[in-house]
């Protein structure tokens, strides 16, 4: 009866312990484990959509971007503007005996100055012009078979219909040389009447191949569809070009406005795959990524794997101990117990209990046994008292042999599980360092993937003066060669001569402003990219060193209505890292950008830079929508983002405040509200020894 009360004593200790902790720590260790494979799915998806953002930088400014720009050019240039019906050839009534060709002065020199685009420009494969009078060229020459009216074409009724835009006609085969194209055009204006519809046809060859050959991950792809949803690339699938969804009937990639920016399971190839849809902001293209999802949760599956083994053998010594530590408790009891009874019942020749503690329950155990000797007494003659004595005396000399045996064995056994915990502790801290890595290294990806931005930015800046004063140069190599060519045949005029001296004028002025442009630009970006990769440290100007980050960052600007001043005053300098400086005001500006101002504001950004006594105080001030507190309190956190949905990393101001507080040794402050804008202050102290700079 007491031993199965005993017994289930141990029972309710061993649940209510298992259900206070071990439980709790089955479900923390499920929920890290779902947490760690989480992150790194969307760590991959982050990945994938770094690539597609290439891919749109590519298609936006290296490939589409240029030759709209071209484009426009065209339409406003005064040779294309001053067109009238008799400077093109008509080919309305071509084939009939109304039809003569003419060579006409204006045609000549248009030809020439289109078949120079050409050559500067591997990617374009005709530049074209279509007249209100029918008149029609293009370079190479236009030979019809058959009578041409460019009038009716839907190339130039559509531009019509949308006068003042650029048109990109949808992707079709040309006859002539069975490559995919597009074609680029745009109204001529005269007098706000529409004049003409010049146009440039793009060979699609070079963008399908870069689109084909870039990867995700290892086995992922990418196919783009133009805004019509019609397929410009397809590698796995060349067979789906210039076909729509619907028309290879393919159900995964139907309605794919509904699937913007969101993992859905892919069937169109064999295996478990899935595919990520992402638009283009402006010219309504879409890139789907396809990845296998094994690849996809891999890494995740691989580091949940690691945590729930390390949670299991940790689970197991938690119940070891506790086991062994439930069983020190009332194995003690259970033998008093069961000593008392056998008392209780008469039976007085138990002298000693079995418990070697020393702690509350040895001296119970020991006071009953002396409880029981005195009992044996009560009950014995005098004569036996002395040999009692001798076997009581000799009783407690093998008890205390016994009890230092069992002192020296327990503490072997918690030597053995105190080495046990601290190679448990040693993998745990392992883990904890490689957790830190992984965290260092998107902190560097972030930065990297800034600079890859500035670049990508600054080389848009640069390729629109580079490509009008290279075309400058072109015309007037062509002027050139044609004067030279009549005054060698004695047939130069003085009305030629003044007429070149003036074109040749308005050339070297566009070519020398356009370069001048694009050499400032191009000494901003070397400072400043040069000074992001490194971590020298010089002396600079603060406010000249400030206006040439915002110089590399004109490209990010213009997008949008925001205006960025600076206050400063001339002579301030700063010897510390301009690295890090540049950092920091790119992150701060970007952040801006990203999160402070609601679509369609119009804004203002202000950083004002004070030196005073030993520090120098940086103020980055905007007033856009501003934030909440909760909001505020977290704003420096490693990856903490409120738009992560649209691509925030979270790495942004956690690199601010990082470079701030580590290698500057300075201090970093923000102040916000609701609707009151957003202000950073920020104190680099100016006594800092070089030596007590490092990162």
């Amino acid at each position: 009866m007491f031993g199965y009360k005993i017994e289930s004593l141990r029972t309710r200790m061993l649940l209510w312990v298992f259900c206070a902790s071990v439980i709790p720590y089955i479900i923390g260790g499920a929920y890290i484990g779902q947490v760690v494979v989480e992150h790194t799915e969307a760590a991959y998806v982050r990945q994938a959509r770094e690539v597609i953002n290439n891919i749109q930088h590519n298609l936006d400014y290296a490939f589409l971007g240029p030759v709209e720009n071209l484009v426009s050019t065209l339409a406003q240039d005064e040779r294309i503007t001053n067109i009238n019906p008799d400077n093109l050839n008509n080919y309305t009534q071509f084939g009939s005996g109304d039809f003569s060709y003419r060579n006409d002065s204006l045609e000549s020199t248009l030809s020439r100055y289109f078949t120079t685009l050409k050559h500067n420009h591997n990617n374009i494969g005709t530049v074209f012009l279509g007249s209100a009078w029918g008149g029609y060229m293009e370079t190479p020459h236009f030979f019809p078979k058959n009578p041409y009216d460019p009038r009716l074409r839907s190339w130039y009724q559509e531009t019509v219909k949308h006068r003042g835009q650029n048109i990109t006609t949808d992707p079709y085969v040309t006859s002539v040389t069975d490559q995919m194209v597009i074609s680029v055009t745009h109204t001529v204006e005269r007098s706000n009447e529409t004049v003409g519809v010049v146009g440039i046809m793009l060979y699609l060859a070079e963008f399908q191949k870069r689109v084909s050959h870039t990867k995700i991950g290892e086995t992922g792809y990418l196919m783009v569809l133009n805004p019509n949803n019609k397929f410009v690339v397809s590698p796995k699938h060349p067979e789906w070009l210039l076909k729509t969804p619907e028309e290879i009937n393919s159900e995964p990639l139907r309605g794919l406005e509904g699937k913007i920016n969101t993992l859905v399971p892919y069937t169109a190839d064999d295996g478990d795959q899935v595919m990520l849809v992402n638009p283009f902001d402006k010219r309504g293209w879409k890139v789907v990524a396809v990845i296998d999802r094994a690849e996809l949760t891999s890494q995740g599956m691989m580091i949940r794997n690691i945590i729930i083994g390390v949670y299991s053998i940790t689970l197991l010594l938690v119940l070891l101990a506790i086991t062994y530590a439930t069983t020190r408790i009332t194995r003690p009891l259970v033998l008093m117990t069961d000593v008392t009874t056998q008392m209780a019942h008469g039976n007085l020749e138990i002298t000693e209990i079995a418990v070697t503690t020393q702690d509350e329950l040895g001296q119970l155990a020991e006071s009953f046994s002396i409880m029981a000797q005195s009992l044996k007494k009560s009950y014995t003659d005098l004569e036996l008292r002395i040999e009692e004595r001798r076997q009581v005396e000799e009783a407690l000399r093998e008890a205390h042999d016994h009890l230092e045996f069992k002192v020296e064995e327990r503490t072997q056994e918690f030597i053995a599980a105190n080495q046990e915990l601290q190679v448990t502790n040693e993998e745990l801290v392992a883990t904890l360092d490689q957790l830190k890595r992984t965290q260092d290294q998107l902190v560097k990806t972030q930065k990297m993937a800034a600079l890859g931005g500035l670049v990508a930015g600054v080389a848009h800046e640069i390729n629109t003066p580079a490509g009008v004063a290279l075309t400058a140069a072109s015309h007037l190599e062509e002027i050139t060669k044609e004067i030279l060519e009549r005054y060698d045949s004695k047939n130069l005029k003085r009305r030629d001569f003044e007429d070149y001296i003036e074109e040749s004028g308005q050339a070297v002025r566009a070519i020398l402003s356009n370069l001048q442009r694009a050499d400032q630009l191009i000494r901003s970006f070397k400072q400043v990219s040069v000074d992001q990769t490194s971590e020298a440290r010089r002396v600079f100007n603060v406010k000249e060193y400030t206006e040439e980050i915002l110089l590399s960052l004109s490209a990010k600007l213009k997008k949008t209505q925001h205006t960025v001043s600076v206050q400063c005053d001339e002579g301030v300098e700063f010897d510390s890292f301009p690295g890090g400086f540049s950092q920091i005001l790119t992150n701060l500006l970007m952040n801006a950008l990203n999160h402070g101002y609601r679509p369609g504001d119009a804004g203002h950004m202000v950083i004002s830079i004070v030196k005073e006594d030993l520090e120098l105080i940086l103020k980055f001030s905007d007033d856009g929508k501003g934030m909440e507190a909760k909001v505020l309190e977290k704003i420096f956190d490693p990856f903490f983002t409120t738009q992560r949905n649209a691509g925030g990393s979270g790495l942004g101001l956690h690199i601010v405040y990082n470079i701030v507080t580590q290698q500057f040794k300075g201090t970093i402050e923000c102040q916000s509200a609701i609707n009151q804008g957003t202000v950073f202050t920020i104190i680099f102290p100016l006594g800092m020894k070089k030596h007590e700079s490092k990162v």
